[in-house]
């Protein structure tokens, strides 16, 4: 039996010279970021997180709430632009590569079970 991960949206690697060695980069409580879908390979920093998932900003609207890494970082969206979410950060933390990013409830019901690494 194989376990199939199904729907998963992922931040990308960590640029490490923004991280300076560090295990990820420290996102703090009101700061404003950009979940950016027009460049998955891209590297994440602290201001631009890459993700995996370009219809994203389809899925999402302002004043939802995003769980990035089981929901150890908190985000609020503020604004929606085809290629990226701006968010604020309500619940800071340190980020690592290839994190989690729940969306709110009912919105996974329009991302594929299968991807095409699946």
């Amino acid at each position: 039996m194989i376990e199939i991960r199904g729907r998963e949206i992922r931040t990308s690697e960590i640029d490490q010279e923004v991280a300076k060695g560090a295990a990820g980069i420290v996102l703090k409580m009101g700061q404003t970021v950009e979940l950016r879908v027009d460049s998955p390979t891209c590297y994440t920093t602290d201001m631009k997180i890459h993700v995996n998932y370009r219809e994203l900003p389809r899925l999402v609207k302002p004043n939802d709430l995003l769980y990035i890494d089981d929901g150890k970082l908190v985000f609020l969206v503020i604004d929606c632009s085809m290629e990226a979410v701006i968010c604020e950060v309500k619940q800071g933390g340190v980020l690592g590569s290839n994190k989690s990013i729940k969306l709110p409830a009912g919105k996974h019901e329009h991302m594929p079970v299968m991807q095409l690494q699946d």
